[in-house]
């Protein structure tokens, strides 16, 4: 069988066909389209409308390739949603989470409901951009504005829903919201209600798994792909991406690599402990109702916006080329806080990791090498810091560490964090989310038989790679410079 993987970043989206052939996993891009938000009346919002139209883009792609696809799943980041109105209208456009309508909205909402009760419910770090805090900014700037809806789906959900006009969450995305239980595997609609946000739009809940249903018909007769269905997989990426963590019998724990770092390990059942809630570690839920038990790190992103900024000044430049660059950088000249909330923010990156080098006293870095470096090293160290968090929390010694996404592609990043972190890295896959994705429709359809088998099918299928720690004394060095930086700001 065939299978088509529609997964959306925050940066681009991709349309990947997949089949498992003789205990291997075999994946092909189709298609592949740029997804940037735009900004209307000063706010960013995403044109949702258009992402549809290169998803059946990317389906023409497929179906005109192969006639045997037998369904497609959509993943993409969490949080952000849209509101439809009695009819099924879209509400305007889905806010981006990075717009700066949440900030100082999680302070609000815990003089109503406290930050320790919140994490009780529903065992989420706080992240200002949450669907919880989204949902309480556009009362507050639209009073009333939530009166006109009668349903939230998620992005994944939403873009399902335009596919076949059924709309459901299932729990990787839901749990993401900051109003979702995983302890009791429900909305906590009694939260909402208190805050005085409406809690009948909340949608159905699914299993990731779940056959949502045929594609309408005037979709499937557009693109050719009649009889083929929707599966609800794990619709937020990440779940989909641990899905696809070719892990066997060692003690591990992972990170999805790309515009964000997820850092964390997989789980039986929610760990909400007061010294959870202080570190800021979140449980969302996976595959089988599995927890992942991570912390968000701003991931690549930086590099990303490092790339930006060189390009604002006349210096084009590809990722290669930087990270080839940081190759002949000084080492460990800049550090940076890379979850200082400057960072979080659209705006010129290189002006921002200015300004903290400035504001801790450190040399500013030279050239796109030494931007990068510092970029790469300042991950690597965090890295470092939650790993060290994460065993002390879940009473686990990881002796591996896989890096799965985009990320795992990165050599100079790989590397350094097995240093910085003096544990054994597999790197790999690099499609983690497409195949996570694939490979539950595989399930869904009775052609894997389980998690487990999954799993081994991605060792069979793609090459990893090996790092061991290099230099620890070094790494030990300027870790402590890095904690010193960290308790200056």
């Amino acid at each position: 069988m065939r299978y088509l993987a529609f997964d959306l970043g925050a940066e681009s989206g991709r349309a990947i066909v997949g089949t498992v052939e003789n205990g291997r996993l075999l994946l092909e891009e189709v298609y592949r389209f740029q997804n940037r938000p735009l900004l209307v009346q000063g706010h960013l919002h995403w044109d949702v409308y258009r992402l549809f139209e290169e998803l059946k883009f990317g389906l023409q792609a497929a179906t005109a390739k192969y006639k045997d696809i037998v369904s497609l799943a959509i993943d993409t980041w969490g949080v952000d949603f849209g509101l439809l109105t009695e009819g099924g209208v879209l509400i305007g456009l889905p806010m981006m989470y990075r717009d700066p309508i949440t900030e100082g909205i999680p302070e609000e909402v815990y003089n109503l409901i406290s930050r320790e009760e919140l994490y009780r419910i529903s065992g989420l770090q706080t992240m200002r951009f949450d669907t919880l805090f989204q949902l309480y900014a556009l009362e507050k700037r639209s009073p009333g504005y939530l009166k006109i809806a009668r349903s939230l789906l998620f992005m994944p959900n939403l873009l399902g829903y335009l596919f076949t006009g059924r709309g459901a969450a299932d729990l990787s995305i839901a749990s993401t919201s900051h109003f979702y239980n995983p302890s009791l595997h429900r909305w906590e609609t009694d939260l909402l209600k208190r805050l005085g946000l409406p809690a009948d739009i909340l949608p159905g809940l699914v299993y990731p798994g779940t056959i949502i249903g045929p594609l309408l018909e005037e979709i499937a007769k557009e693109c050719n792909a009649s009889g083929m269905e929707l599966i609800c997989v794990c619709s937020h990426d990440t779940a989909s991406a641990v899905v696809s963590v070719p892990a066997q019998d060692e003690r591990w724990a992972y990170i999805s690599s790309g515009t964000w770092s997820l850092m964390g390990a997989e789980l039986e059942r929610p760990l909400i402990s007061d010294e959870g809630m202080k570190e800021d570690f979140t449980n969302e839920v996976g595959y089988g109702g599995s927890i992942r038990y991570l912390k968000n790190i701003v991931g690549l992103w930086l590099l990303q916006g490092i790339r930006r900024s060189l390009g604002s000044r006349g210096i084009q430049i590809s990722y290669s080329e930087m990270v080839e660059a940081a190759e002949r950088a000084v080492p460990l000249q800049a550090l940076i806080d890379v979850d200082d909330p400057d960072f979080m923010n659209v705006g010129d990156m290189m002006d921002k990791v200015d300004a903290f080098c400035r504001r801790t006293g450190q040399a500013l870095p030279e050239g796109a090498g030494g931007y990068a470096r510092c970029v790469l090293e300042s991950l690597a160290l965090r890295y470092r810091e939650v790993m060290s968090l994460l065993k002390k929390l879940t009473g686990t010694d990881y002796d591996t560490l896989h890096i799965v996404g985009g990320g795992s592609k990165n050599v100079m990043l790989d590397s350094f964090t097995a240093s910085a972190c003096d544990v054994r890295v597999l790197a790999g896959p690099d499609e983690a989310t497409a195949a996570g994705n694939i490979l539950t429709q595989a399930i869904t359809r009775g052609e894997i038989a389980s998690l487990a088998n999954a799993r081994e099918v991605v060792g069979n299928s793609f090459d990893l790679i090996e790092y061991l720690p290099q230099n620890p004394k070094i790494w030990d060095r300027a870790y402590e410079k890095y904690r010193i930086l960290r308790e200056r700001i």
